[in-house]
């Protein structure tokens, strides 16, 4: 659904910058040809502000619900996958300031919190099967995973933090 409503978005600010184009070229081509570059587009709206306030509004609208989706849950809109990890890493963060407070140091993986029972099995991995790797620095700890490709370093590696 997010998915849908950020196309809506990105459909009504592409529209309202065509419809500024082609009442830039009702003034000349040099106009329409400039209005590509943002700045110019905003003197020639502002310059023409009868004219172009529909269509900057239309644009507002559309930036405004792009804006608001992506700003309420940016990894919806990656990949389900994404955002099933970012869930677990939540799961395994809070086992992890568990761990800390009970044993005194930090779990090198999340193996560690399911040998102490502070974990269960599905929490214990990530979507590939391999176990998150943790780690600490400066009161934040650091929940990752390998990805699809399962190797340190790759593209597809995603890591989250949290505050003590």
């Amino acid at each position: 659904m997010a998915t849908f409503i950020l196309v809506v978005g990105i459909t009504l600010a592409i529209c309202g910058q065509a419809w500024l184009i082609f009442i830039a070229y009702r003034h000349s081509i040099g106009w329409a040809i400039s209005c590509f570059i943002p700045l110019i587009a905003i003197v020639f709206a502002i310059i023409n502000w009868e004219e172009c306030k529909l269509s900057l509004a239309l644009q507002c609208l559309g930036l405004l619900i792009m804006y608001s989706i992506i700003s309420s849950n940016p990894f919806e809109l990656i990949g389900g996958e994404i955002a099933n990890v970012r869930t677990e890493t939540i799961i395994v963060a809070e086992a992890t300031r568990q761990f800390k407070k009970e044993m005194n140091k930090v779990p090198v993986n999340s193996l560690d919190l399911l040998s102490a029972s502070m974990l269960d099995e599905e929490s214990a991995y990530d979507p590939w099967g391999l176990p998150y790797h943790i780690s600490s620095y400066q009161g934040v700890i650091s929940i990752s995973s390998f990805g699809e490709d399962k190797s340190k370093g790759g593209d597809d590696n995603v890591s989250f933090g949290y505050h003590w």
